[in-house]
């Protein structure tokens, strides 16, 4: 195959070296990403369950139901259901959160996303002495995260970008610098 811009050993060399680099560089670009994207993710999922568990240390049993010793966060979304009513619920939450919240009130342990409103919502039952009293869900906003990936990514491809036009200077210098003998022998 010939590319009909590119004449000579000097150019086809310039050419490849400068493809080599770029397939570098956009593979560790995008892996900085990946890895930045799923640690930003791990991080939710754990500051979610570390404010579950303050909610549960915040939370007594009287008999078959649930009361609330102390208020543990008034800055921190948080839904307690004791069965099928409702403790605590954040006062500025969303419709759309507050029902998905409700929703997870009844299930398992698990983690939710509301795209709509760009939350991360954690459900962790409520157990003592082997029966389900209730359930705790969390919130919160994954606007800073999304934020952090954006200017990850777009701080990555600039300097992909400037390492990329630099490399090529500099292969262009070394080549021409390394072939001008030959050059002038033929």
């Amino acid at each position: 195959m010939r590319v009909p811009f590119v004449r000579g050993l000097r150019g086809r060399l310039f050419l490849l070296t400068v493809l080599v680099v770029a397939a570098a560089l956009a593979a560790l670009t995008a892996a900085f990403n990946l890895v930045l994207d799923r640690t930003l993710d791990r991080d939710a999922d754990e500051l979610l369950r570390a404010r579950a568990a303050a909610e549960l240390a915040v939370l007594k049993p009287v008999g078959r139901r649930l009361t609330i010793a102390d208020e543990a966060g008034a800055d921190i979304p948080v839904w307690v259901f004791s069965r099928s009513r409702v403790l605590e619920k954040p006062a500025g939450a969303s419709r759309a959160v507050d029902r998905i919240a409700r929703s997870l009130g009844q299930g398992p342990a698990r983690f939710l996303t509301v795209s709509t409103t760009d939350t991360r919502l954690y459900a962790t039952p409520v157990v003592s002495g082997g029966r389900r009293l209730g359930t705790v869900v969390v919130g919160l906003s994954l606007a800073p995260y999304e934020q952090t990936k954006r200017t990850a990514l777009v701080g990555s491809l600039a300097l992909a970008s400037g390492l990329l036009v630099a490399i090529a200077l500099a292969v262009r210098w070394l080549l021409v610098a390394a072939l001008r003998p030959v050059a002038r022998m033929t």
